[in-house]
This record gives structure tokens, sequence and C-alpha cells, in this order.
């Protein structure tokens, strides 16, 4: 980083103070953690306030929220040795009452840990999610929640509960997202002998028919009923 932190676009703009007034080289007089603290600041500016075009918003803290704030000024330390590193702002906001504690935050954490779950833990878990659902931009759900739920339905022992959670989502996809994400799931589940799954298969069947092409059903599915 000494020798080719400069050569990265726009390093000058984004440069923490003391790379600014002595260089690169002064990186290996500091903790290795310094350098990343302020970047994650900008980044955080950034993503309050958008792109910056110049200095004078940097550590003003403009738009970021109150609740972040104290943490935020302590990655911008003008002493590289007196900032916050990121892996303690993330341990500050993971505290109870800390700012990372949000319904958006606890469902990401949640949908990933699913597979982990016991039953009662998912059925708490799908309740908060269906509460949810209006909550956020569709877009979360098809991006970052749909992905862990097929996952569990498949190879996380998800289950009928979590297959309609996925079937919830999936009617809001586009034709061509429904074929690429949802269809090869449905194919290969129909094959699973689970008879949960198949029940819940058919009684979904409604919403999903429409969706999968007649050749595939004969070709794929129908052998699976006989």
């Amino acid at each position: 980083m000494k020798s080719m932190g400069g050569l990265t676009p726009e390093s000058s703009f984004y440069a923490t103070p003391e790379v600014t007034e002595s260089g690169w080289a002064t990186v290996k007089r500091h903790p290795l953690s310094a350098i990343d603290s302020y970047g994650f600041a900008l980044l955080m500016t950034e993503a309050f306030n958008g792109c910056l075009i110049t200095t004078d918003f940097i550590g003003q803290g403009k738009s970021i929220p109150p609740s972040i704030h104290q943490s935020y000024k302590k990655l911008m330390q003008q002493n590289p040795k007196s900032r916050l590193s990121v892996s303690h702002f993330r341990e500050q906001g993971k505290r109870r009452g800390g700012f990372f504690e949000s319904p958006l935050i606890k469902l990401s954490e949640g949908v990933e840990s699913l597979g982990l779950m016991s039953d009662g833990g998912r059925e708490e878990f799908l309740s908060e999610l269906d509460a949810a659902s209006t909550d956020f931009p569709e877009e979360y759900f098809k991006i970052k929640v749909l992905p862990e739920l097929l996952k569990s339905v498949e190879f996380g022992g998800g289950g009928p509960k979590v297959f309609a959670a996925v079937m919830k989502i999936g009617a809001s996809l586009l034709d061509e997202e429904y074929n690429a994400r949802l269809t090869p799931v449905i194919v290969r589940l129909f094959s699973n002998p689970d008879r949960a799954i198949r029940v819940c298969l058919l009684d979904h069947l409604p919403y999903m028919i429409d969706h999968l092409p007649q050749k595939l059903v004969n070709d794929k599915i129908f052998p699976h009923m006989v």
C-alpha cells in the first residue's frame, strides 16, 4: 500500500490526513486499520449525502444519523492512532440498543442463519418475515431474502412453511426471473420423496402453474407424480 496506494483512482481526494501531509510511506508508522477506518467513514458520508464533489463535507457528519454520529467522528480522528477500527465500530452498533439494532438488520441476519434455526425459531422468523413483507422494497426480498429461503427449502430442512414464503415472494417476479430462479428449484422439489413437501407443492400449484411451460410439466414434473 505504501508504494502503490497513490495509483488508485482519486486517491489524493480520499486520502487520510496523514497521507495527504506526509505521503503513503507514512502508513507503516500507524495502525493497519487506520486507513480502512477513514475510508469507511468516507463511504458512510457518501452513502448519506451522495458522491462527494468537494472535501468540505468530510468530517462534518452532515445527514449522518445521530445514533451513529459519535462513532462516525471517531472513525475520522485526525490522529490515526486514535481512530476507531471498523471492527470496533461494528461491535458498538451490535450492542443492545446500538445503531445496528434495526428490523432490517435483524431480518437480514436472521435469513442468513435460517438453516441453523430450530423449528420454533424458524417459525418465529417466518412470522416476522411475513409481517415485514410491506416494510421494505420488493428488490430487497428478491435479492437478499429469496436466495436464502430457496437454500433452506432445498438443503436446510426449511420445509413447507419456508416454501410458502418463497411462493409469496415469487408472486412479484417477472416471468424471466421466475424461470431462472424458481422453476429449477420447483422441478427438483417435485422429485423429492418427502410427503410434506409434495403436498405443499400441490397446494401451491395454482400459483405456479402459469409460470411452468407445458413441456416442462410433462417431461420433468408429471413423471414424479404417477
